[in-house]
């Protein structure tokens, strides 16, 4: 069971650093273009990116810590309750903020489906704003009943910071994640649905070589928003929603899930984050298209070739 912890702690370390160079590479792309960074449609993934950075990069004190405290004999793993639960902070807070963020983003794209004219013009800022304080707020709170319900008790042979919080926290967190994840996958799953039965009624409109060519273009268009809309319920399902299940009902069924499990929560958040990151990087067409851009001048630079001294005669 020791090496199983191990195993984890290492994908923990791997996952961090994948997830801080996707993210941090999908951010800087945005950065250093202006015209991405005035497209107000990516602000709630910028959001969603900068929580999956941080969490990465926050994360690697709680990564080393249970590594260095590990060992062969799971009976003498004990770390301190104390520092294990405020390195494992970040978890906390990014669980909620991530949840938020996902929920925001599709029933964001559920109303630019549905009323469309009326998607353009309101004023997305003030919607992303306050997804984004509800998201912090939520999350702040979130941290402060976990370090004000906790007893900092010793567990030895535990090798997550779960088995370090008391009961009413584990309940109150696994129910309200399971809900808030629920309400994510029901929304995305009717967003996939009515994007598909557009589809289907854009492929149908071949009266004039017109409607072809405009038919052609939203076809590519629902095409990417499908992908990135699957990608996303498949990575909240596996990544987020199973592991908030499961602590949920470990609980309620009085299961040690975090002692036998380990730090499942931190490698779905983990996973996710690189997930998401990968799938905005392929899918997005506006952040797809710089990408190729920089291959391209990459490719050329490559290309050129070295300069030579010329001989003398």
């Amino acid at each position: 069971m020791s090496h199983y912890f191990l195993f984890l702690d290492i994908l923990l370390l791997v996952l961090a650093v994948c997830s801080a160079l996707c993210n941090g590479f999908i951010l800087g792309v945005i950065a250093t273009h202006a015209a991405l960074r005035k497209n107000d449609a990516l602000y709630l993934i910028v959001a969603l990116c900068i929580a999956d950075f941080l969490l990465a990069t926050t994360l690697i004190p709680y990564i080393v810590l249970l590594l260095s405290g590990w060992r062969e004999n799971t009976a003498e793993i004990d770390y301190p309750s104390l520092t294990i639960l405020i390195l494992n902070l970040p978890v906390v807070l990014e669980i909620k903020v991530n949840n938020i963020l996902t929920v925001a983003i599709a029933v964001d794209r559920v109303y630019a489906v549905y009323w469309p004219i009326a998607y353009k013009v309101r004023r997305k800022s003030l919607y992303i704003l306050g997804s984004i304080l509800i998201g912090c707020s939520w999350a702040t709170f979130d941290g402060t009943f976990l370090m004000t319900s906790t007893n900092f008790t010793s567990h030895p042979g535990c090798a997550a910071a779960g088995c370090f919080t008391d009961r009413p926290f584990r309940n109150y967190r696994g129910t309200s994640d399971m809900c808030i994840n629920l309400v994510a996958m029901i929304t995305t799953t009717i967003l996939l649905l009515k994007l598909r039965q557009l589809s289907s009624a854009v492929r149908s409109a071949t009266e004039s070589r017109r409607t072809i060519v405009v038919a052609d273009g939203e076809r590519n268009k629902f095409r990417h928003a499908n992908r990135i809309v699957a990608s996303i319920l498949i990575i909240s399902g596996i990544c987020i929603l199973l592991p908030s299940v499961f602590s949920g009902l470990g609980e309620i069924f009085q299961l040690p899930a975090f002692q036998k499990a380990g730090p499942f929560v931190a490698v779905g958040l983990l996973l996710s984050g690189t997930l998401n990151a990968i799938v905005y990087g392929l899918n997005h067409s506006d952040v797809r298209q710089v990408i190729r851009g920089l291959r391209r001048k990459t490719s050329g630079l490559r290309l050129i070739p070295a300069s030579f001294t010329p001989s003398r005669t």
